[in-house]
């Protein structure tokens, strides 16, 4: 908490964050694949996130 995550990458570059916003505030809802290690690893394992804006609260 406190800590701005908008310029977070992925191993690849890939700015996760940024992607996960923009989408969703620009399409309503988003699927977002990247890679990302699992708790407590070290490896890059592929991922994919939901991203969802609820406008009434300015929310994603």
């Amino acid at each position: 908490e406190g800590t701005n995550r908008m310029d977070t990458k992925d191993v690849t570059g890939f700015a996760m964050v940024k992607d996960f916003i923009t989408n969703a505030v620009e399409k309503g809802s988003y699927y977002s694949d990247y890679q990302f290690p699992r708790e407590g690893g070290t490896e890059p394992v592929p991922k994919r996130a939901y991203t969802e804006y609820y406008e009434p609260f300015d929310w994603v």
